[in-house]
């Protein structure tokens, strides 16, 4: 149904906005839309991934509402497959074979069935001490939990806006994600990338920058500096163009 819709009103749209370069090139890819028509406008941030005079506060709040362990890699994302749980769960495990153990803490929906059977997998490899799941929390205990995490960890198979990516840069937590969609993209060498596909691939980018201080802080100065380019103030110059485009083609259409 979606394939259906989205080619009709690609077809006919005067302007098409997409979050990256990836989704241009994946739409004119799939549905051979004309790329002049295609304008990538990445997003920004959320207003609650600012750091403000507030964080220490809701990062206190947390440590005292919830048993957390002292260092934990942060997974904001729903249950759903292609969220790829699993073979983060199973480089988790292999580290802790290797004597490294690595405390996950998840959120996001649970995504009925399929959320518990991904959650199934956590007792089965044996890491029911070592992975956390919170479900949905505020956004404030979202903060608090970046600015507490030593670093996001994001094994998705495919995303294109990237969210979380951007908030964690936006709060100087180091970004360790998958080399897939528009997540390399969106970092542009400001993080550790690793194949989602390859479970080995995964445990060696953990331990990395889990065992690497020096490293994490110049992931987070990166991530900082790479995050400036998309600010509000870049998304709203953006769309303005993409109006004033839009508009003027109209207004010739209507002359002509």
């Amino acid at each position: 149904m979606r394939d259906l819709i989205y080619r009709r009103l690609g077809r006919h749209a005067d302007r098409i906005v997409v979050d990256s370069e990836h989704s241009k090139a994946d739409l004119v890819r799939f549905f051979g839309l004309d790329p002049a028509r295609i304008w990538p406008v990445p997003m920004s941030p959320p207003p609650h991934a600012h750091d403000g005079e507030h964080v220490a506060e809701a990062v206190s709040e947390l440590k005292a509402k919830r048993l957390l362990p002292e260092r934990f890699l942060f997974y904001p994302a729903q249950l759903w497959d292609h969220k790829n749980h699993r073979r983060l769960f199973e480089a988790v495990a292999r580290l802790r074979r290797e004597g490294l153990i690595v405390p996950l803490v998840l959120t996001g929906g649970l995504r009925g069935a399929t959320g518990e059977a991904i959650l199934a997998t956590v007792p089965a490899l044996g890491l029911a001490d070592q992975v956390f799941y919170l479900g949905y929390v505020s956004e404030r205990e979202i903060v608090a939990l970046y600015k507490l995490a030593v670093a996001l960890v994001f094994p998705s198979f495919a995303d294109y806006t990237n969210i979380p990516i951007l908030e964690a840069m936006a709060l100087g937590t180091p970004v360790i994600c998958s080399n897939l969609f528009a997540m390399p993209e969106h970092l542009d060498g400001a993080g550790v990338l690793f194949d989602p596909f390859d479970v080995d691939d995964i445990a060696s980018a953990i331990r990395r920058v889990w065992e690497n201080a020096s490293l994490r802080r110049e992931m987070a100065v990166k991530g900082r500096r790479r995050v400036a380019h998309f600010s509000l103030d870049a998304f709203a110059a953006r769309w303005r163009e993409v109006l004033i485009e839009t508009a003027g083609k109209a207004a010739v259409r209507q002359v002509g």
